[in-house]
């Protein structure tokens, strides 16, 4: 923490770097400084916890065998008033801001848990020279004690006190203050028709290609075809506004024996990249998909890990979280359940934890339809880690 630049939890200035120039030497009342600074950081209290849960070494929030537990973040600064009712002023602000009740109730959900933002300086060029950090912490203890010698005087005296102050984090790492985050584009439902005697599928401007992967959403009125199964498409029958598929890749036409009167399709969704972690420790991954009521399946593949989930088809939006502290919801009707049930890990690592550097991803979507209605969208993101 670079205490020669701003340190702020709450909206409260807790190193204010600019209080330099808030100096005011000049003869009369009301001269002096005013804000508050933090003179020493201490945030290397980090209990260490030796292996003693099943799969520890793929939590979400640990690394090896020996893992991180707990860490404890020690202030101590000094806050200035022009006068002494402004230092008593702003010294009841400083206790408010730490204070762990108000802290609990500004974002209960969060559980006392709210960001400290700070900035440290660095050489690296993708940083663009200051890394922008932040630590979730919970105040646990605050003082200032009040001494008459130095405390005592003239109300329009100016003033300092100092302070100390403890903070517990929820992870014992430090983040980035700003997440690395990739979106989701909404799925592309495409409407035609399928004809028995051809074995086509008709849809004007499909823009699809030979080898392409698709899936149908909708099937009304015929036989032949299935919802929720990979299908691609053929070089026979191959037009600009009609197509056949095939169960495999370069296989024989699929046999459609009743006409649909709507057989509505998309292709395959595959998201592929690379996460940039330019953080110094493992980071979990979150992700988010808006879904509507189709069944389906999202394959993700990353950092290690393989996992797929399988969703049932339901009757509308819903909105799935895989969330870093190893859970898997689902929101429906503004309820939110947990459904671990619906998670399948494809090998012995667990949750994604993306390293240091570069790493692949690919997620796929197959059957289930990203829904454009979703207020904030279906992406995955996570916060560069520091140790």
């Amino acid at each position: 923490m670079d205490t020669t630049r701003d340190i702020i939890f709450r909206n409260f200035k807790l190193n204010d770097a600019a209080i330099g120039s808030a100096i005011d030497s000049t003869d009369g009342l009301g001269m002096g400084i005013a804000g508050c600074v933090v003179d020493d950081f201490d945030p290397d209290d980090v209990d260490v916890v030796q292996f003693s849960e099943k799969r520890a070494e793929a939590d979400g929030l640990d690394v090896g065998t020996p893992f991180l537990g707990g860490r404890r973040i020690r202030l101590s600064g000094t806050v200035y008033g022009k006068t002494r009712a402004l230092c008593y002023d702003a010294l009841w602000q400083l206790r408010a801001a730490l204070n762990p009740v108000l802290a609990s109730r500004e974002i209960p959900g969060d559980k006392g848990y709210l960001p400290l933002y700070f900035a440290v300086p660095t050489n690296d060029p993708n940083y663009a020279g200051a890394i922008a950090m932040r630590a979730l912490v919970m105040p646990k203890s605050f003082r200032a004690p009040i001494n008459r010698d130095q405390h005592g005087g003239v109300d329009e005296d100016a003033l300092g006190i100092s302070w100390s102050a403890q903070m517990v984090m929820r992870d014992p790492n430090f983040e980035g203050e700003t997440p690395q985050d990739i979106y989701f584009a909404d799925t592309v439902i495409q409407t035609g028709t399928a004809t028995a005697s051809t074995n086509l599928v008709n849809a004007t401007d499909h823009g699809l290609v030979e080898g392409d992967r698709i899936y149908f959403t909708t099937l009304t009125g015929g036989t032949g075809l299935s919802l929720n199964t990979s299908y691609y498409v053929i070089a026979s029958g191959l037009t600009t506004s009609a197509f056949k598929v095939s169960t495999t890749l370069g296989g024989g036409e699929r046999d459609i024996t009743v006409n649909y009167s709507v057989a509505a399709f998309a292709k395959f969704q595959t998201i592929q990249g690379n996460f940039l972690n330019r953080g110094t420790y493992n980071a979990p991954l979150n992700m988010i998909f808006a879904v509507g009521a189709q069944a389906g399946t999202i394959t993700v593949s990353t950092a290690g890990s393989q996992f797929t989930i399988a969703i049932p088809a339901s009757t509308g939006q819903r909105i799935i979280r895989v969330k870093r502290d190893k859970i898997i919801t689902v929101e429906e009707g503004s309820v939110e359940s947990l459904r671990r049930s619906w998670l399948t890990f494809q090998n012995t690592t667990t949750w994604p934890l993306i390293p240091p550097g570069t790493s692949a991803y690919t997620v796929t979507i197959n059957g289930c339809v990203l829904d454009p209605g979703a207020t904030d969208g279906s992406h995955m993101w996570f916060w560069e880690m520091f140790a």
